[in-house]
């Protein structure tokens, strides 16, 4: 696990000097955050539902993905709410360096979704069974879109609430508290 890390961190590092200044602050943390998630672990025995996806493209929560020997398909993150501009740069490249690290192989689990709706909704688990959307909610990036939990096995519902929960409790990003000139506290600045 050492030697892989060892061989990863100056990746990380080196992808770190063309993202954005909150994006490099936070590269440590997700390379923390990445072995208490065990990316970096062989966790060969971990076998999370859905099936095998190779992802092509990642544009904020919509992505392109395929299985192999298959076209490409398309679809939304499942309980993630569109976002503003910047706090959809902020998911987009945490997404990208979880890829990455994962060398963009995913268990995609599709949701029924709205028949009116233009693309299919999905679950998307990391190799070690770690659902992407609980990541960016945990890191505060992205705002649980709680239409679509309805639509979840109830434990990933939950997880993902949970995780929302907990980045609005330690004040994450979009849930930081900011300073307003009156000297009160709003809790979300971007709603």
């Amino acid at each position: 696990m050492k030697l892989l890390r060892k061989r990863l961190t100056p990746l990380f590092y080196g992808l770190a000097l063309c993202l954005p200044l909150g994006l490099k602050l936070g590269v440590p943390v997700i390379i923390v955050q990445g072995e208490r998630l065990g990316l970096f672990a062989d966790r060969s025995d971990v076998d999370p539902p859905g099936s095998d996806y190779t992802v092509d493209e990642v544009h904020g929560f919509l992505l392109t993905a395929h299985q192999p020997g298959q076209s490409p398909v398309q679809f939304r993150l499942a309980g993630l709410a569109e976002s503003d501009e910047r706090w959809q740069r902020e998911a987009t490249g945490i997404l990208s360096m979880l890829l990455e690290a994962s060398r963009n192989q995913v268990k995609v689990t599709l949701l029924d979704s709205d028949p009116a709706a233009a693309l299919p909704i999905a679950l998307v688990q990391l190799p070690t069974g770690t659902y992407i959307q609980d990541i960016v909610l945990s890191d505060g990036v992205a705002k649980l879109d709680s239409a679509t939990l309805g639509q979840m096995p109830r434990a990933a519902a939950a997880a993902l609430q949970q995780a929302q929960a907990f980045a609005q409790g330690q004040h994450k990003n979009i849930w930081a508290k900011t300073t307003l000139s009156s000297g009160h506290h709003d809790s979300d600045p971007y709603v």
